[in-house]
């Protein structure tokens, strides 16, 4: 059965009167001095002060707005993930287990999606989904008509608290339960070259405009890198830690 979920709606100019100064003071921060270092990220089964935490799965999407005849504009899912994300992950990581990334776009009722999903006490997901409701980002996406909704995980429901509860069901025990550290890993690495690539693009200016060119940028240079690196830096060393060993290929894939 299908658990309830949380829908926060937002009109195009329902909030824009709101939003015009936190979107100043927003855009102001980002244009400082540069990309500050990394912060340290969620790196596995931290738990805050040795509790013992009980923890489940949630989940928090973002429904872009995809027009007919356009391409999806992958580029807001690096937005999301570098300016609404991270700083969940950083101030909430002694608190999160394991976490990942989902994006997918297909002409169907969930269209553009970007998921952030999360392994953590039902605490820490009241706060993170709190902190991402209040977020100037949310409101200045919705008022420009880039986001169509925004989800969160019903906290009132039944939530799923074995590790593999979330990964493919058709897999096998032993790899539901460890494919969400290996996914984590990927999505930490996707989110740290968001921020390496940073370098080779323009900071962005005090505009809604110049904000979206820069991660625009960011996702061309980050699709490089994948085109032109990935077969040795991901594809070869995982096939490596495998051994070298042979896998079986049942359908055509576009890698």
């Amino acid at each position: 059965m299908t658990p309830n979920r949380r829908r926060i709606r937002f009109s195009g100019g329902c909030l824009l009167g709101t939003i015009l100064c936190a979107l100043a003071l927003f855009l102001s921060g980002c244009a400082a001095s540069g990309r500050p270092a990394p912060l340290p990220l969620p790196a596995g089964e931290a738990i805050e002060d040795g509790a013992a935490l009980e923890r489940a799965w949630w989940r928090a999407r973002i429904r872009f707005a995809w027009p007919e005849d356009e391409d999806p504009r992958w580029f807001l899912d690096l937005l999301a993930a570098d300016r609404l994300i991270k700083p969940v992950l950083v101030q909430h990581r002694h608190t999160i287990g394991v976490w990942r990334f989902h994006r997918r776009a297909v002409r169907d009722a969930s269209g553009h999606q970007f998921s952030f999903r999360f392994f953590s006490d039902l605490d820490t997901a009241r706060r993170i989904f709190a902190q991402m409701q209040a977020d100037p980002l949310i409101a200045k996406l919705c008022a420009a008509g880039l986001v169509d909704d925004v989800l969160f995980d019903d906290l009132q429901r039944e939530p799923d608290t074995e590790i593999g509860a979330t990964s493919d069901p058709i897999w096998s025990t032993e790899l539901q339960s460890a494919w969400p550290h290996y996914i984590m890993g990927v999505s930490a690495m996707w989110l740290e070259l968001i921020h390496q690539s940073a370098g080779d693009v323009s900071p962005p200016t005090e505009s809604t405009e110049a904000l979206l060119a820069y991660y625009r940028n960011l996702d061309l240079r980050i699709n490089e890198i994948w085109r032109d690196e990935a077969q040795h830096a991901f594809l070869h060393h995982l096939n490596a830690l495998f051994g070298y060993q042979p896998l079986m290929i049942r359908k055509l894939m576009r890698f």
